[in-house]
């Protein structure tokens, strides 16, 4: 094959986030089936202190270059200590004019900071490095990953000037995601018009599930989308049988707006009320989220807050559980995806209970019968998974998920798929590609 394909992605390991993930299996297992492979990502102080983990580094092998470059945004620190300074503005009863209009203006201000995300100063930073490596390397493919979304728009650029074939891959929808929302009309026109410049522009667009195929459709393309879902490597997890002792449920992944866990804190109440003893023989693991994480007041006090884990321990925690949880507090009528989570979990072979509107994640779960799913808006329907769940493991009839679609979900066979859309991209109809630096041999 002897193709040279350069990787443009924000985070990469270290970095734990679920972003990371889908370039590093790429990095790792492309180099053997012949590829030459060239990361182009940010550097190691640019992420979250607890969100990385070095020991996932030492995955890529020595044969891929990875180039780092810090991210320039002011804002980053920002971000990172408002929640510390939103505590103060209930005291603050007397606010003068003055002061609401510097508001206003620095409101604007963090709005054109963000645009078209908080990393675009990173993505603008590696455009010149980046068409150094292409013409240097005599890169073949350009792969972006999003989110952030500056990936994307540095790949336009590049596409652009290079004439270099390029696969854009949506982790989420841009401007179709309900979590980001802008107040400046005029950026908002802008970030739709790019997104769908960069939808049009690119060779090939990924994404993770027919949820993201259709927002990729309502932008005005049909051909050339390929669904490319989240997976997992099985050199990270090693399935082992059912532990032996209390029924212990597990969940991993951060807390937020859309994976509010109040649901379960009241199931895990209503159990505590009708099956005490029940209850008594649960233990309940929560490994993610931070003592910081305001959504873990209210839960009851037994829960097991671990904090982020490195992927390894995470890997431990899954193996040493008997029911590993995923909840989605959304309505049907919102646009969401497969969580990453979910691909773990199939790998560590673990019944799952998934609390979920009816979806992709839905439907996943029991097109590969994964284990249950149980309404979000419905705490007693929740608590009576969970009851079955256990009356089944203490009656000897827990069941390990062994559908063989789940192997279809490992990096292996994910990048196998991956490397055909390349020389597809590649090949096209044999027609002669040009960019702004001429024709591209």
């Amino acid at each position: 094959m002897n193709r040279g394909i350069l990787i443009i992605t924000y985070h990469f390991p270290p970095s734990t986030v679920a972003a990371s993930f889908r370039p590093l299996r790429l990095a790792k297992y492309l180099p053997a089936l012949g590829y030459k492979i060239w990361v182009l990502t940010a550097t190691t102080g640019s992420y979250p202190s607890d969100r990385t983990d070095r020991q996932l580094a030492k995955e890529v092998p020595p044969s891929v270059h990875v180039i780092r470059l810090p991210n320039p945004n002011p804002l980053l620190a920002y971000e990172r200590r408002k929640t510390r300074s939103t505590n103060r503005r209930s005291s603050q009863s007397q606010i003068s004019n003055l002061k609401s209009e510097i508001s206003n203006l620095k409101s604007i201000l963090v709005e054109f900071a963000k645009f078209p995300d908080t990393d675009a100063l990173w993505a603008a930073a590696c455009l010149l490095p980046a068409l150094y490596l292409i013409i240097r390397n005599r890169i073949d493919v350009i792969y972006t990953s999003a989110p952030p979304f500056g990936a994307h728009v540095l790949g336009l650029a590049l596409k652009r000037i290079t004439g270099r074939p390029w696969i854009a891959h949506y982790g989420n929808p841009w401007t179709a995601n309900p979590s980001i929302s802008w107040q400046c009309a005029a950026l908002k026109r802008l970030c739709d018009r790019l997104d769908r410049w960069v939808v049009h522009s690119a060779d090939a667009v990924l994404v993770l599930d027919e949820v993201l195929a259709d927002c990729i459709r309502d932008l005005g393309r049909d051909s050339g989308v390929h669904v490319h879902p989240n997976g997992f490597d099985p050199a990270h997890f090693a399935p082992t049988d059912l532990p032996d002792g209390r029924f212990t449920i597990t969940y991993a992944g951060s807390l937020y707006n859309m994976h509010d866990p109040r649901v379960i804190y009241e199931a895990l109440s209503r159990i505590e009320r009708d099956n005490p003893s029940a209850r008594a023989d649960m233990r309940i693991i929560f490994a993610g989220p931070p003592e910081s994480d305001p959504l873990r007041d209210g839960a009851p006090p037994d829960i097991e807050f671990t904090g982020p884990l490195a992927h390894s321990e995470l890997a431990n925690a899954l193996n040493g559980s008997h029911l590993l949880l995923d909840f989605l507090t959304a309505s049907s009528q919102q646009k969401f995806t497969v969580s990453c989570k979910l691909y773990e979990y199939m790998a560590a072979r673990r019944p799952i209970l998934a609390v979920t509107p009816e979806g992709p994640l839905a439907n996943e779960v029991r097109r590969l019968k994964l284990g249950k799913v149980a309404p979000c808006d419905n705490p007693t329907a929740v608590a009576r998974a969970m009851m079955d769940f256990y009356s089944d493991y203490k009656a000897g009839a827990l069941r390990m998920p062994d559908s063989k679609g789940i192997d279809a979900y490992s990096a292996p066979n994910q990048v196998r798929e991956f490397a055909r859309i390349v020389e597809d991209v590649c090949s096209g109809d044999k027609r002669e590609r040009s960019g702004a630096l001429g024709r591209v041999q």
